[in-house]
């Protein structure tokens, strides 16, 4: 049978739940009964297996592919200028920097500038240079400048990934 119905179940307590059941019985009913009809007046074919749908598919996966190239793409670009430069954020609305949990007993907040100094040999940790900004009641800007040994680099990259849109080109 082409035809589908799908429903929730619940708690039939109420009048109106009832009157739903009710409905989606005399639905269903007159489905089942003029079934033949309704694939005649509906001219009813299966989209998941047209050729216009295999080429949805097709395209969806080809623009999946070149988005995660992007993506890797602009994610090694950032690696590289944090290496070579390092990178600048901007505040956000609320005037806030990013913040950067170094080891489980340091989060570093209102992240500037941050920059790796040295990596090890397999990546995985790197020494970063963080320079913090901060007001102070003056309404005075202030610059610290704070360097970190050992610090993860998955740490790092999470860090660029969830704050990319405030970084500075």
């Amino acid at each position: 049978m082409p035809f589908q119905i799908s429903t929730y179940s619940t708690t039939v307590d109420n009048e109106f739940e009832f009157d739903r059941l009710i409905t989606v019985g005399k639905v269903a009913a007159f489905i089942k009964e003029n079934n033949k009809n309704l694939i005649e007046a509906f001219r009813i074919s299966s989209p998941w297996n047209s050729a216009e749908q295999k080429e949805v598919y097709r395209l969806g996966d080809a623009l999946r592919l070149l988005n995660n190239e992007k993506s890797e793409l602009e994610r090694n670009t950032r690696l590289t200028k944090l290496e070579i430069e390092g990178l600048e954020f901007t505040p956000d609305k609320y005037d806030r920097y990013p913040s950067l949990e170094v080891r489980w007993d340091w989060s570093v907040r209102d992240i500037f500038k941050i920059k790796v100094v040295r990596k090890t040999a397999s990546g995985k940790s790197a020494d970063i240079e963080v320079v913090t900004r901060y007001k102070d009641w003056d309404g005075n800007t202030h610059d610290n400048v704070t360097t970190a040994d050992k610090v993860r680099m998955d740490k790092v990259e999470s860090l660029l990934s969830y704050y990319r849109e405030s970084i500075v080109a």
